[in-house]
């Protein structure tokens, strides 16, 4: 299996096409760290942690007190607002004369940073309430006559119980996080254009070499040749997906609140104040670090099995760029065109089918927002149970891998074998 590897990190455009890819993931993950605001003159000890009835009031009176001052020392006080401001602002319009626009600018960047925490207690106000709304509603319905109808709401029910520690954070930390991650990751095209290469040339090296009768002929050849090269693409997709998705963290880690973001229910998010699942931040990372696994990997024997019928690697690199390339662009602008952040009111997603299917049978969900999967309630009637569409989909591309790989071998074996061989 080595010389596989030194095989391919000989090739210069199979190295170049690995730098570009982490070098781009890197670009990325620093990008989006760089517009993370930490704000080191506001304490926000008093007002981050565990969600209490004392710290939301505290929060809210804080809020009001900063917006009241920001309205002044903008002079964006009309007579109707100027009663309800002047009950919190702690300045005055003289007081404002005086300042200098460093001071002024000063209580703009506390209001945007107090918007941030009291948003995010909003949000978990929010999310509490749902959780609550879905339980009763499930209730309710799970006792209709229905089977599947009764199980889904059973399940609902059950899976909204749990109990969340709602939590507010002082920065942009997690904000940043979540736009990297749904936000179009361009690693990810150039990862699937190098597994595109990686399979054609590990399986199309020994033609353009005239050796593939020899090695075909040997006593490994037939099984343990196949098996080796399928191998080494399955851990080249697993590395990138790997280190694709970590780098993107690497920015953050060290910064403020990093460890109490990641150990945080996702609940605390604004992407999954509906989501049922009881997870933190950090598992929610290695789920998506696994999907994104499947998705190379999937990728790849299905290339595997194209690449097989061909002896030159043109038309399988054009097959495999026009198909997952391209499939991922549409895909993406798709997605793009829809608000995948909405739960219905009983918790149970209500998104549509064509962006199910494509999330089912296509590995392009899993690289292009895997977190929705885990953002609402999303059942499907299998047999009148509920079946989360993340479960359908990881073992339609686990069949897709074993079946792929499986045609590949036969394909490899039989296509150019030659007679007495």
């Amino acid at each position: 299996m080595k010389y596989e590897f030194l095989k391919l990190m000989k090739n210069k455009i199979v190295l170049l096409c690995i730098l570009f890819s982490f070098g781009i993931s890197i670009y990325t993950g620093f990008k989006t760290a760089g517009n993370y605001d930490e704000n080191k003159d506001i304490d926000y000890k008093t007002y981050t942690g565990e969600v209490t009835r004392q710290r939301s009031d505290d929060i809210e009176n804080e809020y009001k007190v900063v917006m009241s001052n920001y309205a002044i020392a903008k002079n964006r006080v009309s007579a109707y607002e100027k009663d309800e401001v002047s009950k919190y602002a702690t300045i005055t319009e003289e007081d404002v004369e005086s300042m200098s626009n460093n001071e002024k600018q000063k209580y703009s960047d506390e209001m945007y940073v107090w918007s941030i925490i009291y948003g995010n207690l909003e949000n978990r106000i929010k999310s509490k309430e749902f959780r609550e709304n879905v339980k009763k509603n499930s209730m309710l319905l799970a006792e209709s006559g229905d089977i599947y109808t009764k199980s889904v709401n059973e399940l609902a029910y059950k899976k909204y119980s749990k109990k969340v520690k709602y939590e507010v954070f002082g920065s942009t930390l997690e904000t940043n996080l979540m736009n990297g991650w749904t936000y179009i990751n361009y690693s990810d095209y150039i990862n699937i254009v190098c597994v595109i290469i990686v399979v054609c040339l590990i399986f199309l090296m020994e033609h353009s070499r005239n050796t593939y009768s020899m090695i075909f002929s040997s006593y490994n050849g037939r099984l343990k040749t196949y098996i080796n090269k399928s191998i080494v693409i399955t851990i080249i997709s697993i590395l990138l997906a790997v280190l694709t998705t970590i780098i993107g963290i690497i920015p953050y880690m060290g910064k403020r609140g990093f460890m109490q973001v990641m150990n945080a229910d996702i609940q605390n998010f604004s992407e999954f104040i509906y989501s049922p699942y009881s997870l933190k931040l950090y598992q929610v990372i290695l789920i998506m670090i696994a999907l994104r696994i499947i998705a190379y990997v999937s990728i790849a024997a299905v290339l595997t099995f194209i690449t097989t019928f061909f002896k030159k690697s043109i038309v399988p690199f054009s097959v495999g760029t026009l198909l997952f390339c391209g499939g991922f662009a549409m895909y993406s602008k798709f997605v793009d065109k829809m608000n995948l952040m909405e739960g219905s009111g009983r918790g149970i997603s209500d998104l549509t089918g064509k962006y199910k299917l494509y999330r089912m049978y296509t590995p392009f969900g899993f690289l292009r927002n895997g977190i929705k999967y885990f953002s609402t309630y999303e059942p499907n009637n299998i047999i009148n149970k509920p079946v989360m569409t993340v479960t359908i989909a990881v073992c339609i591309h686990i069949m897709y891998i074993v079946v792929f790989f499986v045609a590949g071998y036969l394909v490899y074996r039989f296509r150019f074998r030659k007679k007495g061989v």
